[in-house]
Protein backbone atom coordinates (compact mmCIF):
# COMPACT_ATOMS: atom_id res chain seq x y z
CA UNK A 1 0.00 0.00 0.00
CA UNK A 2 1.24 3.43 -0.84
CA UNK A 3 1.73 5.81 2.04
CA UNK A 4 2.22 3.08 4.67
CA UNK A 5 5.42 3.39 6.72
CA UNK A 6 7.58 0.27 6.91
CA UNK A 7 10.46 1.78 8.90
CA UNK A 8 9.76 -0.25 12.02
CA UNK A 9 9.95 -3.61 10.27
CA UNK A 10 13.39 -3.38 8.60
CA UNK A 11 16.67 -4.24 10.28
CA UNK A 12 20.15 -4.72 8.88
CA UNK A 13 21.10 -8.39 8.52
CA UNK A 14 23.52 -9.46 11.23
CA UNK A 15 27.06 -10.23 10.13
CA UNK A 16 28.73 -13.44 11.28
CA UNK A 17 31.76 -12.84 13.49
CA UNK A 18 34.43 -15.44 14.28
CA UNK A 19 36.99 -14.91 17.05
CA UNK A 20 40.19 -16.95 16.89
CA UNK A 21 42.53 -16.94 19.91
CA UNK A 22 46.26 -16.61 19.24
CA UNK A 23 47.71 -20.09 19.56
CA UNK A 24 50.96 -21.98 19.25
CA UNK A 25 53.95 -19.75 18.47
CA UNK A 26 51.66 -16.75 17.93
CA UNK A 27 49.75 -18.37 15.06
CA UNK A 28 45.99 -18.45 14.59
CA UNK A 29 44.20 -21.73 13.94
CA UNK A 30 40.57 -22.31 13.02
CA UNK A 31 38.14 -25.20 12.77
CA UNK A 32 36.95 -25.09 9.18
CA UNK A 33 34.75 -27.01 6.81
CA UNK A 34 35.99 -27.44 3.25
CA UNK A 35 33.28 -28.73 0.91
CA UNK A 36 31.46 -29.86 4.06
CA UNK A 37 34.39 -31.80 5.58
CA UNK A 38 35.75 -30.67 8.98
CA UNK A 39 39.44 -29.74 9.10
CA UNK A 40 41.81 -27.61 11.19
CA UNK A 41 43.52 -24.78 9.27
CA UNK A 42 46.32 -22.31 9.94
CA UNK A 43 45.57 -18.66 9.11
CA UNK A 44 48.34 -17.57 6.72
CA UNK A 45 48.23 -14.03 5.32
CA UNK A 46 51.35 -14.86 3.29
CA UNK A 47 49.52 -17.53 1.28
CA UNK A 48 47.71 -16.29 -1.83
CA UNK A 49 45.22 -19.17 -1.81
CA UNK A 50 43.96 -21.84 0.52
CA UNK A 51 46.83 -24.31 0.53
CA UNK A 52 46.29 -28.05 0.77
CA UNK A 53 48.54 -31.04 0.23
CA UNK A 54 47.36 -33.56 -2.35
CA UNK A 55 47.06 -36.08 0.51
CA UNK A 56 44.66 -33.80 2.38
CA UNK A 57 42.74 -33.00 -0.82
CA UNK A 58 42.18 -36.73 -1.41
CA UNK A 59 40.88 -37.16 2.16
CA UNK A 60 38.45 -34.29 1.52
CA UNK A 61 37.25 -35.85 -1.75
CA UNK A 62 38.65 -33.02 -3.90
CA UNK A 63 39.43 -34.00 -7.50
CA UNK A 64 42.46 -31.70 -7.63
CA UNK A 65 43.83 -33.16 -10.89
CA UNK A 66 40.95 -31.38 -12.66
CA UNK A 67 42.51 -28.05 -11.65
CA UNK A 68 44.98 -25.92 -13.59
CA UNK A 69 48.42 -27.56 -13.38
CA UNK A 70 51.39 -25.37 -12.54
CA UNK A 71 54.32 -24.70 -10.25
CA UNK A 72 54.62 -22.39 -7.29
CA UNK A 73 57.27 -21.16 -4.92
CA UNK A 74 56.85 -22.17 -1.28
CA UNK A 75 58.99 -22.18 1.85
CA UNK A 76 60.08 -25.66 0.69
CA UNK A 77 61.11 -24.49 -2.80
CA UNK A 78 59.43 -24.88 -6.19
CA UNK A 79 56.59 -27.42 -6.14
CA UNK A 80 54.05 -28.90 -8.56
CA UNK A 81 50.53 -27.73 -7.84
CA UNK A 82 46.97 -27.58 -9.11
CA UNK A 83 44.80 -24.47 -8.79
CA UNK A 84 41.03 -24.79 -8.53
CA UNK A 85 37.93 -23.36 -6.89
CA UNK A 86 36.56 -25.11 -3.82
CA UNK A 87 32.77 -25.44 -3.66
CA UNK A 88 32.64 -23.76 -0.24
CA UNK A 89 34.77 -22.99 2.78
CA UNK A 90 33.26 -22.28 6.19
CA UNK A 91 34.77 -20.87 9.39
CA UNK A 92 32.12 -20.60 12.11
CA UNK A 93 29.14 -18.76 10.62
CA UNK A 94 31.14 -17.40 7.67
CA UNK A 95 30.59 -19.50 4.54
CA UNK A 96 32.17 -18.51 1.22
CA UNK A 97 31.66 -20.13 -2.17
CA UNK A 98 34.10 -20.64 -5.05
CA UNK A 99 37.23 -19.97 -2.99
CA UNK A 100 40.52 -20.48 -4.85
CA UNK A 101 42.87 -23.19 -3.58
CA UNK A 102 46.32 -24.44 -4.47
CA UNK A 103 46.80 -28.19 -4.09
CA UNK A 104 50.46 -29.12 -3.71
CA UNK A 105 51.65 -32.60 -4.74
CA UNK A 106 52.67 -34.68 -1.71
CA UNK A 107 52.15 -34.14 2.00
CA UNK A 108 53.09 -30.43 2.36
CA UNK A 109 51.62 -28.43 3.99
CA UNK A 110 50.83 -30.81 6.82
CA UNK A 111 48.32 -28.28 8.22
CA UNK A 112 46.09 -26.71 5.55
CA UNK A 113 46.60 -22.96 5.07
CA UNK A 114 43.74 -20.47 5.15
CA UNK A 115 45.13 -17.96 2.66
CA UNK A 116 44.11 -14.63 1.19
CA UNK A 117 41.61 -16.13 -1.29
CA UNK A 118 39.39 -16.51 1.80
CA UNK A 119 40.76 -13.75 4.04
CA UNK A 120 40.38 -11.00 1.40
CA UNK A 121 36.62 -11.66 1.41
CA UNK A 122 36.17 -10.98 5.13
CA UNK A 123 36.98 -8.07 7.40
CA UNK A 124 39.93 -9.04 9.58
CA UNK A 125 41.60 -7.38 12.57
CA UNK A 126 43.52 -8.29 15.70
CA UNK A 127 42.33 -7.28 19.14
CA UNK A 128 43.82 -8.35 22.49
CA UNK A 129 45.29 -11.63 21.26
CA UNK A 130 42.28 -12.49 19.12
CA UNK A 131 41.96 -12.51 15.34
CA UNK A 132 38.46 -11.32 14.51
CA UNK A 133 36.91 -12.25 11.16
CA UNK A 134 33.65 -10.60 10.13
CA UNK A 135 31.53 -11.65 7.16
CA UNK A 136 31.17 -8.82 4.65
CA UNK A 137 28.41 -10.42 2.56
Amino acid sequence: MLGVSLTGSYSEPTKSVVRLPRGENGHYFASARINGHPIRVLVDTGASFIGLSSQTAKKLGINYASGRKGRSSTANGIVKNYTLRLDHVQIGGIKLYGVMASIIEGNFPDIPLLGMSFLNKVKMHEEQGMLILTDTH
